[in-house]
């Protein structure tokens, strides 16, 4: 009976395609069987039942999950009247619970093939995961780890270390990194291990897991090049070390600090942190060769900046007099041309920026001030040599007092009033910052300004139309709101809230569908625009009628954060609809019963006569109206005698002649007579082949001749 547009999306169909049909009409048998059992179970329960499902469609096969329930017509209904329905689709979850399968046989596959210790133990201590270079490590098999507490299987006093750090782990819920010293055989092994806390889906700890790298060797190198590092530590210049290829082994706290690197310097290419290519690459070759290189190279900063570093380059060998690495010796000669650099780069900044800058000396007279600037006072590159005091008057503040507060304070920030070379004003924005040697003496003022007018023209009309906004919402009965996307209110205003007697942000921050959960219609009318559609709709509310729209609002990512509601007060007109209604169907009431003492009018014509001239064809329901306009004439008029006209009657069936019989033995049971005039031959004929009895009734030719018979009477 009824789809929304996102069930026949799933289907790969059309809304109308699918209205009006069953099941084994729209899919496969089994699929069809499947959906038949679904609806014979819910009437069977009598509740709502959940089911899972696969449709084939062009597309490829679909995964869905229905929730399907029943509706009743009442409350007291012992069957539901129909089935309803929500259906998700659930293809993305069910893929994703194969790939989450897949990648649990990986990690595994990793896990045990990785050349790491990975392991995990219970809260208990208990491994309950070791892969096999964890067990190898511990010179044992993985199955003699797993179930078994440190204790177990290692000498007490390293397994007493082992569960002091697990304890810290569970009591602090974060992850460490230690080294462990672990006996064996062959002595002892050194192991640099990430221990980390495991939560479940609830967010409870459960479990801790760890990583181990052997770094047993990795200790002992470090023991031998601890001397080579003392000695070039803290030395002034650089001194960095490449292997043969001139990717960096080492590089000192002074290369580190002179190029912003820090330890991400060590692995580079020598040739990734110079922008002299060729020059480096000679000076390698010619110190791979066991000869000395000096000379000037230009060296990237990690900022991208420059350094020239004054190079001495040598080689390093082995035992066997072998070339092994580079060293190289590095000054930086750079500091007195980066000033110069920075000044020129800091300078073009100023002449480029959007706003005006400025410098003025002590007496207030412009030194230097940007093309902005010039642009912006209209005196270009005149400005210079113009005292500030010629271009700028008070504004929100006197300009004496601004700069009494620069002065006094060091900055001061205000919108003032620039008075332009051709003599027309603007509003500026006037900042101005006092600029003092190393002996904190003043040496001037730099300012920057900015034009307000094309802002303040924005915000004047910005408050304009809010002003006209209030008007509307404060005189119009309408309400302006917004929602978020879980229903709380974030804005409500509008003189309509007197409707429903509310105060302009009484709402806000609660929650729209819990203050309409017993008005269904009004929720779910407000759910709609959550889903992406424009609403236009007609709710009650408290004691008033409302015409709503309702648009919904997308952020960047097209996801729908808000919805702005209007609400227009139609109460009062729909109070005259409905009674135009009301008189509308008086109106119809009262042509009825017109009509109706139409087709069957009573004429007195004397006193105690009464006549009914009957026209037409009399069906069943004008022979019941007949009857009871007779009666009620005959007890009306005090009418002894009544006569019923049916000149212009064409045809009476078996009905009509017995409502003619009835009519008239109710007649003669008030005291009355009835005499039939005008029967046409065809009725006569008619009255005999039905078999009608008309004993105890006066028939006469013409309706003259009853009249005539009922007065000598």
């Amino acid at each position: 009976m009824f789809v929304n547009q996102q069930v026949a999306n799933l289907l790969n169909l059309q809304r109308e395609d699918i209205i009006g049909k069953t099941a084994y009409e729209l899919f496969p048998p089994d699929v069809a069987d499947r959906w038949q059992a679904s609806h014979l179970r819910i009437r069977e329960v009598k509740h709502a039942v959940q089911t899972d499902d696969t449709i084939e469609t062009p597309n490829g096969t679909r995964y869905q999950r229905a929730l399907l329930f029943p509706i009743f017509d009442a409350p007291d209904q012992d069957e539901p009247a129909f089935i309803g329905g929500i259906i998700f689709d659930v293809t993305e979850q069910k893929q994703t619970e194969q790939a989450l399968q897949q990648s649990r046989i990986l990690l595994q596959d990793i896990i045990e093939n990785a050349p790491l210790s990975i392991f995990v133990k219970d809260l208990t201590g208990r491994y309950i995961i070791a892969n096999q270079r964890t067990a190898e490590t511990l010179q044992l098999r993985p199955e003699q780890m797993l179930n078994h507490t440190d204790f177990e299987i290692l000498p007490a006093e390293t397994a007493q270390e082992f569960v002091q750090v697990d304890r810290q782990i569970i009591d602090s819920g974060h992850a460490m990194v230690f080294e462990e010293v672990i006996p064996n055989s062959n002595g002892q092994s050194i192991s640099r291990t990430h221990k980390f806390p495991i939560y479940n889906t609830e967010g409870e700890l459960y479990a801790i897991g760890g990583i181990s790298v052997d770094i047993t060797e990795q200790r002992q190198r470090e023991r031998e090049l601890q001397i080579f590092k003392a000695l070039v530590e803290n030395a002034p210049d650089g001194i960095v070390t490449a292997n043969l290829e001139g990717a960096f082994i080492y590089a000192n706290p002074a290369i580190l600090n002179r190029s912003g690197y820090g330890d991400a310097r060590v692995g580079k290419d020598t040739t990734e942190v110079t922008t002299e290519h060729d020059k480096l690459l000679a000076a390698l070759e010619t110190v791979r060769n066991g000869g000395t290189w000096r000379g000037e190279v230009r060296n990237h900063r990690a900022d991208g900046s420059i350094f020239i570093g004054e190079a001495t380059g040598f080689p390093i060998y082995d035992d066997a007099g072998q070339v092994i690495a580079l060293g190289s010796i590095i000054r930086d000669v750079t500091e007195q041309i980066q000033r110069e650099r920075d000044l020129q780069e800091f300078k073009t900044m100023v002449e480029k920026a959007p706003n005006g800058i400025g410098l003025a000396s002590t007496d207030g007279v412009f030194t230097y001030t940007n093309s902005a600037y010039g642009v912006i006072t209209g005196y270009g590159d005149e400005l210079p040599g113009i005292n500030v005091f010629d271009i700028y008057e008070s504004g929100e503040v006197e300009i004496g007092t601004f700069a009494e507060q620069v002065m006094l304070q060091g900055t001061a920030q205000a919108l003032l009033m620039m008075r332009r070379k051709d003599g027309t004003r603007i509003p500026v924005q006037l900042s101005v910052y006092v600029i003092t040697d190393a002996e904190n003496e003043i040496l001037g003022t730099v300012g920057i300004v900015r034009d307000m007018s094309e802002r303040i023209a924005r915000e004047r009309e910005l408050r304009r139309n809010q002003e006209l906004l209030n008007i509307i919402l404060g005189n119009a009965p309408i309400v302006f709101y917004i929602y978020d996307s879980k229903g709380t209110f974030i804005l409500s205003e509008g003189k309509g809230l007197e409707r429903l007697g509310l105060q302009p942000g009484q709402v806000v921050g609660l929650n729209l569908f819990e203050l309409y959960k017993d008005n269904p219609y009004t929720a779910s009318l407000h759910r709609q625009p959550l889903a992406g559609e424009v609403v236009n709709g007609s709710t009650i509310m408290g004691s008033g009628f409302f015409e709503t729209w309702l648009i919904p609002i997308k952020d960047e990512q097209g996801a729908i954060v808000e919805v702005i509601g209007v609400a227009l007060d139609v109460t009062e007109r729909q109070y005259a609809e409905q009674e135009q209604a009301r008189l509308r169907d008086e109106l119809i009431i009262a042509q009825q019963v017109a009509i109706r003492e139409l087709s069957t009018p009573l004429l007195p014509i004397a006193n105690g006569v009464v006549i009914m001239p009957l026209v037409g064809s009399i069906d069943t329901g004008r022979a019941v109206q007949m009857m009871e306009a007779l009666l009620e004439g005959v007890a009306q008029h005090r009418a002894h005698t009544a006569i019923i006209d049916i000149t212009g009657v064409q045809v009476v069936d078996t009905q009509v002649a017995n409502g003619f019989i009835q009519a008239a033995q109710a007649v003669q049971l008030l005291g009355a007579r009835v005499i039939i005039t005008g029967i046409q031959p065809q009725i006569a004929h008619a009255l005999v082949t039905l078999g009608v009895e008309l004993r105890g009734i006066v028939t006469r030719a013409s309706l003259l001749d009853g009249v005539s018979f009922a007065l000598r009477k």
